[in-house]
């Protein structure tokens, strides 16, 4: 049971990591789509930022789940 844990949480790692890589050769990374001063950001740039904001918002509420699913899945396999 520990070992598929530890290897699922390894493999979510693995996948995030090649994820981010693969929005960087994309050019959709995090260093990407900030214009200068008085531009207005493209639709990149403009759905990048959506796309962190959310990711920012609903951490608090992910962790909240991902918690009582773990307690749920310890009290009753």
């Amino acid at each position: 049971m520990h070992k598929d844990i530890l290897f699922s949480f390894a493999e979510e790692a693995k996948r995030t990591v090649l994820f981010a890589r693969f929005l960087r050769n994309v050019g959709w990374g995090t260093e990407q789509g900030i214009g200068g001063f008085g531009e207005e950001p493209g639709i990149k740039a403009q759905l990048m930022n959506l796309i962190r904001s959310v990711r920012t918002v609903m951490r608090v509420p992910l962790i909240a789940v991902n918690s009582i699913t773990v307690v749920l899945l310890l009290l009753f396999g």
